[in-house]
């Protein structure tokens, strides 16, 4: 091909184009070759999974090592053993991977998230069939542990806080989260701007302030509209924050490995926490109805209830959904005062 001239360059961009074409429609057919053997129950695999090898087209159990896979499954998931102990553990018994390497917690991870475990075939992470080698574990047990593993996350994530407005005040400078920080030098302690420390207020006066400002609301004569349960679903909520905290715990995992450095971590995850706080607010929001239902009185009988039978989390929900607490710059004057004119509340509509 003559590619000087536009006949020989119309020749050549048509042959890249049926080239290029038939690599497409090849690797077209490899997938579809690839997920029909998933469907027909199929294990493909080009590195040894531990616990299994290749017999001709058969795939079968190697016993020495199913043996130690049931019991690292049965620690992981029955006993709650964490992932470190496990890879300690594996490396301290020198029970090497597949591949004849040391245990690292990202191997240790694949190892107790692998489906395949309990005879489930999968094409791509989606379910296809059913295996038909001999499984580790039985589905049905399987299930249960991804159940209470979910579960075991969600309690981790969401239920860690111990005082009424920490994660929960803005900043009024830059729009930051607050949270509760030791006051060096004397026995307080102050929400602080996670961010920058732009702003910072008494632990102690802001948290009554709040509660009587909330009080106050909820005695108010259409109080019992907010306390009307919301009606949504929140799976999809909780399946994102789940994924969420899962990509935090691999930036996590990556740094233990020193594939990341610590800058990088931080860097990673700032977007992640940023959005892990928005689906904590939003599933405070919709989940607020279980807090709301104790306060069935009105008056006196509010300032009872929200003393003596709220929790800390049903306080916190109720909070979140009712209200947004935002810390104004102090300016000049004595910041040793509590200054209710600089905190701002906006009642969500």
């Amino acid at each position: 091909m003559d590619l000087s001239t536009s006949a020989g360059r119309l020749i050549a961009s048509l042959v890249g184009a049926v080239a290029s074409h038939e690599g497409e429609q090849r690797t077209d057919r490899q997938k579809l070759a690839y997920r029909t053997r998933a469907e027909a129950g199929e294990w493909h695999f080009s590195r040894r999974p531990f616990g299994y090898r290749r017999e001709g087209r058969a795939v079968v159990l190697v016993p020495e090592e199913a043996e130690v896979l049931r019991d690292v499954l049965h620690r992981y998931y029955d006993l709650g053993q964490s992932r470190h102990s496990i890879m300690r553990d594996l490396n301290a018994r020198k029970i090497q991977t597949p591949q004849g390497k040391p245990w690292g917690i990202i191997q240790v991870r694949d190892l107790l998230g692998n489906p395949h475990y309990a005879g489930i075939s999968t094409y791509n992470g989606e379910v296809v069939g059913t295996g038909n080698w001999e499984p580790m574990v039985d589905q049905f047990t399987w299930k249960r542990w991804q159940s209470s593993l979910a579960k075991r996350r969600r309690k981790s994530t969401f239920t860690t806080a111990t005082h009424l407005l920490s994660g929960i005040v803005r900043c009024g400078v830059c729009g930051g989260v607050c949270y509760r920080k030791a006051r060096a030098g004397s026995g307080g302690a102050q929400y602080t701007c996670q961010a920058s420390s732009c702003t910072s207020r008494s632990v102690q006066m802001l948290d009554e302030y709040v509660e009587m400002v909330m009080i106050a609301r909820l005695q108010s004569p259409d109080a019992l509209a907010t306390r009307e349960p919301i009606s949504e679903p929140v799976e999809h909520l909780i399946d994102e924050a789940q994924e969420t905290h899962r990509k935090l715990d691999e930036l996590a995992e990556l740094l233990v490995e020193g594939v990341l450095t610590a800058q990088g971590v931080r860097d990673a995850s700032k977007p992640l926490r940023a959005r892990l706080i928005t689906l904590e607010h939003r599933l405070d929001q919709v989940n607020a109805a279980t807090a709301r239902l104790p306060l069935t009185g009105m008056g006196a009988e509010v300032t009872q209830q929200w003393n003596e039978t709220l929790t800390l989390t049903e306080k916190r929900s109720l909070i979140r959904s009712l209200m947004t607490v935002t810390l104004l710059p102090l300016g000049n004057g004595d910041n040793r005062t509590f200054r209710p004119d600089a905190v701002r509340i906006e009642w969500v509509q």
